[in-house]
C-alpha cells in the first residue's frame, strides 16, 4: 500500500532527475561544432521505484497506489496525473501490471472543489461513496476513549458536520479521532480534573462549538454517575440521558 496526498506531490517524485549522456550521433546538429555534444536522460521517478520495487516481490498479492485529495491537484503536477491515469507511466517508465491506482476526494464546494478536468475525468471510473457510521463504529470508532465511543454511539448524527471554511471546527470521523487521543494523553499524564473544568474548551479546539457543547455535557452527565457502584450492585442506566 502506497500513500500519496496530491497537493504534498512535487513535480520531482514524479518526473524523475535528470542525467547527462554523450551523444556524439548529435555533433552534427550542434551549433558549437568544437564540442562533444550531450542529451538528457531521466531517471526513473520515485513513485514509479516505489510501486514497481513492491510490485517485485511476489509474496504479496500486488500494490495498491492510493492517491488522496485528487481534487487539490495543481498546475505543476496535473500533466503528470494526465500520464499516469491514462497510460500508466511517467516519462519512458511503465508501472507495473500488479499495481492498482485508486484516488479519493471531496466534491464540496467549502472542501475548493472546482470540478473535475475532463481529460482527468476521461481516465477515471467515478464512485460516489457516503459514510457508513455503523462501518466506521464497528472498525474505529469503538476503540476510541470511553467519554466518546459512549457519546457517538448515542448521538451518531454528531460524527459528521458540514464542511466549513469558517473558522469555527467541524466535526469529522477524523476530528473525533484526534480529540479521542488528546484525552488519553490528559488522562495519561493524570490530569483528569483538568478535562472535566475545560472539556469544552478541549473539545472545540476539533469540533463545532454546538457538538462540543453536547459533548461537554455528555461528559458531565457519566462523570456524575458513580460507576464503581453501578458495576457492583449491576444496576441498569441509560447512557444516552
Amino acid at each position: 500500500f502506497i500513500h500519496i496526498s496530491m497537493p504534498e506531490l512535487t513535480p520531482e517524485e514524479l518526473s524523475g532527475i535528470p542525467e547527462f549522456a554523450k551523444a556524439e550521433h548529435l555533433n552534427s546538429y550542434n551549433l558549437h561544432s568544437n564540442r562533444d555534444s550531450l542529451a538528457t536522460i531521466w531517471s526513473a521517478s520515485q513513485l514509479i521505484y516505489r510501486a514497481n520495487t513492491l510490485a517485485n516481490d511476489r509474496s504479496k498479492e500486488g500494490v495498491l497506489l492510493a492517491i488522496d485529495d485528487m481534487h487539490r491537484i495543481n498546475m505543476a503536477t496535473a500533466p503528470y496525473l494526465y500520464s499516469l491515469l491514462g497510460e500508466r507511466k511517467l516519462g519512458e517508465f511503465v508501472l507495473d501490471k500488479r499495481v492498482a491506482i485508486v484516488g479519493a476526494m471531496n466534491d464540496s464546494d467549502e472542501a475548493g472543489f472546482e470540478g473535475i478536468e475532463s481529460p482527468i475525468k476521461d481516465r477515471i471510473g467515478i464512485l460516489k461513496v457516503n459514510f457508513d457510521f455503523d462501518h466506521w463504529y464497528e472498525l474505529i470508532g469503538v476503540k476510541l476513549n470511553p467519554f466518546v465511543v459512549s457519546f457517538l454511539k448515542s448521538r451518531p448524527d454528531m460524527v459528521l458536520e458540514i464542511e466549513s471554511t469558517d473558522i469555527e471546527q467541524f466535526a469529522t470521523p477524523r476530528s473525533w479521532t484526534y480529540l479521542a487521543k488528546e484525552i488519553d494523553y490528559i488522562f495519561l499524564a493524570q490530569e483528569e480534573e483538568f478535562f472535566f473544568e475545560n472539556v469544552f474548551m478541549i473539545a472545540s479546539q476539533k469540533l463545532s462549538l454546538k457538538a462540543s457543547r453536547e459533548f461537554a455535557k455528555h461528559v458531565t452527565y457519566i462523570k456524575s454517575l458513580d460507576i464503581e457502584n453501578i458495576v457492583r450492585t449491576k444496576k441498569l442506566f441509560n447512557a444516552k440521558s
